[in-house]
């Protein structure tokens, strides 16, 4: 018995310095330009709206962190690091964003991309303001109907808008008569 003890002994103890000597490592999280800039990183964009810290990491050192390698010609170690980061910031990245993260209590969330952002359009008078008219091809931005309520189909002389204003509310006039109600934001 006190063989078999000595014997596991011999053959356990080189595991056990083994294990010692590397115990394991934790991912490492690197959420903002600021933890990225400690780390000599760059704050990179991933996609329309996630950004993560590239590093100069080596493969060795990037892997047991939970980082993403890749090999790249010319780089000082061989290749780049992209450090992980963490669930909340993810999230946070993609609300920031205007996304919606979830769904809520997936083990998968995702980022849905939020209503894209459009750019402001110049103001602009119409040369054709206030003109009558009878259908949408006879003005420049739109014929609409401007007196009292009437009826969707009713027969109504129009008159051209005076600008290209995207928000209020319209009534349109087509072949001479109202056509339907649009309104813009």
């Amino acid at each position: 018995m006190k063989v078999l003890f000595a014997w596991l002994l011999l053959c356990l103890a080189p595991l056990v310095a083994v294990a010692q000597a590397n115990p394991p490592v934790r991912p490492m999280f690197i959420d903002s330009k600021e933890e990225c800039a400690t780390v000599r990183g760059a704050w990179v964009q991933r996609g329309s709206w996630q950004r993560a810290c590239q590093t100069s990491w080596a493969r060795d050192e990037c892997l047991p962190l939970g980082g993403e390698w890749t090999a790249m010609v010319g780089a000082p170690s061989g290749g780049v690091c992209m450090a992980r980061v963490s669930d909340f910031a993810t999230a946070r990245q993609c609300t920031e964003s205007g996304g919606n993260w979830g769904p809520s209590g997936s083990k998968m969330p995702f980022c849905q991309a939020g209503t894209p952002r459009t750019a402001a359009v110049a103001l602009r008078k119409a040369p054709d303001a206030g003109k009558k008219c009878d259908s949408q091809r006879d003005c420049t931005y739109g014929c609409v109907y401007q007196g009292p309520p009437k009826a969707e189909g009713a027969d109504v002389l129009g008159q051209c808008r005076a600008d290209n204003a995207r928000s209020g509310c319209f009534t349109m006039v087509e072949k001479g008569r109202l056509s339907g109600r649009i309104c813009l934001d």
